[in-house]
């Protein structure tokens, strides 16, 4: 009797602490409380500071294209190359840009958003649009934090070409642009450009993806499906909006 009061102690407690592992296992946070727990988190704060640089070298390769003068024939142009991208990098190369190089500076994005699915795959459960809501709603927050590695984001230096030509510019003028901004000017920017379909066009979709299937690295013909696959036109407009941003920022 003795031995089977013991057994049924151990089958019952072992069954209460399965049932309670179960439980937790469907605790979901908000996207505002994910993106409390994540931002004093050494891998989010890394890729922050990551995402950010690389974000401003990707739109900043199109600032010849992105001024308010070519801004409709630009876009146009994008459209036309869902299917096309031969005709998409003769188009670019008018003004003396390589469609291939374009490509490899978003592949730098597209790797730091893998890399953070990678290290943080609790992100992966979430929606996409969700996803984009806790990378803004985290990095705002380390961006307002008293945190020292936040403090090392907020005023790295992000290099700009000096007479850089910037979105909005005066139509035939030139700016002779300060050498650097820092980071809290290019993520006030950011936060705005990256906003409603951000994450298709970012290709989160794909990258949350290709982590749960544990690809380490997003090689350039990936990057080059991905953005195919999310618009050209999308990334053209988000390139804009960003870049136009950035213009009253050197303003300043």
């Amino acid at each position: 009797m003795k031995k089977l009061w013991i057994a049924l102690t151990v089958i019952m407690s072992t069954a209460l602490f399965y049932a309670c592992k179960k439980q937790d296992a469907y605790v979901r946070h908000s996207p505002d409380e994910m993106a409390a727990k994540l931002y004093l988190n050494e891998s989010f704060i890394q890729f922050s500071g990551q995402f950010i640089g690389d974000f401003f070298q990707f739109t900043s390769y199109l600032r010849e294209p992105a001024r308010q003068e070519n801004r409709k024939s630009f876009l146009t142009a994008l459209q036309k190359a869902a299917d096309n991208e031969t005709s998409l990098d003769e188009h670019l190369r008018q003004y003396g840009l390589s469609l291939d190089e374009w490509l490899l500076r978003k592949n730098k994005i597209d790797n730091d958003l893998l890399q953070l699915f990678l290290q943080l795959p609790e992100l992966r459960t979430y929606a996409d649009d969700e996803i984009m809501q806790i990378i803004k709603s985290g990095i705002q927050l380390g961006m307002k934090s008293e945190d020292r590695r936040w403090e090392q984001i907020r005023h790295q230096s992000v290099n700009v070409p000096s007479f850089a030509r910037i979105a909005s510019m005066r139509v035939g003028g030139e700016t002779n642009a300060p050498m650097v901004l820092d980071g809290i000017e290019v993520w006030d920017c950011l936060k705005d450009a990256v906003g409603l379909g951000a994450a298709s066009v970012l290709g989160i979709a794909g990258l949350k993806k290709l982590a749960g299937q544990g690809v380490q690295s997003i090689v350039i013909s990936l990057s080059r499906f991905l953005a195919r696959y999310a618009g050209w036109i999308g990334l053209g407009i988000m390139v804009i909006d960003f870049s136009a941003c950035l213009y009253h920022e050197y303003l300043d």
